[in-house]
Parts: structure tokens; sequence; C-alpha cells
């Protein structure tokens, strides 16, 4: 009887556990915020803003793509690999990690 009392208990406080978690966002990048509609741009400024992100996002990515190259250059294939391992996944509007080599 007191195994199943504690059965009981465990259910309850494992299933109170999970409904207490926010639920797990849909795979894919983030939705993407539409900073004209959220600062009450007008559609000239808004685009003029866009292009700016835009010209911003392929500077970075251009630079990391750099800065990959350079890595590989210094580093056997064995250690590119690892690297490349240990290195956190892109998130976001960035688009997909550039190919491993």
């Amino acid at each position: 009887m007191n195994r199943f009392i504690a059965l009981l208990l465990s259910m309850g406080v494992a299933t109170s556990s999970l409904a207490e978690q926010p639920p797990a966002r849909p795979p894919g990048p983030p939705p993407r915020i539409d900073f004209a509609r959220e600062l009450n741009l007008s559609p000239e400024r808004g685009k003029q803003l866009e292009a700016i992100l835009q010209n911003e996002q392929e500077q970075h990515r251009a630079a990391r793509d750099r800065a990959r190259s350079e890595i590989a250059k210094l580093l056997s294939p064995e250690e590119m690999a690892k690297f490349e391992s240990l290195m956190p996944r892109p998130r976001g509007p960035m688009g997909p990690p550039p190919e491993r080599r």
C-alpha cells in the first residue's frame, strides 16, 4: 500500500513538473521581427532599415567565413573537425551553418 501511495505521489510530482514547463518552440528559425511595423515606420524607412540590417548580416557572414578559412589553414583536418564540433550552431535568421569539410 505504501509503495502504491509513493508511486501515485511521484507520478503527481512528475506530471506537475511537466505542466510547469513552457511549451516547446516549433523547429526552425525564430519568428522574424517586423521592425517597420513595431517602430511604426513608413514603408520607405522600413525598407531602408531592412537594407541596413541585411547588409550587416551579410558582412557578419562574410567575416565568419573568412575566419573559418583562416582557422582551417592553421588546423589539421582532425583538429578542424573537432573545432567545428565544439562550435555552437548558428540560430535564427543567420541561416544554416556553413558546409562542413
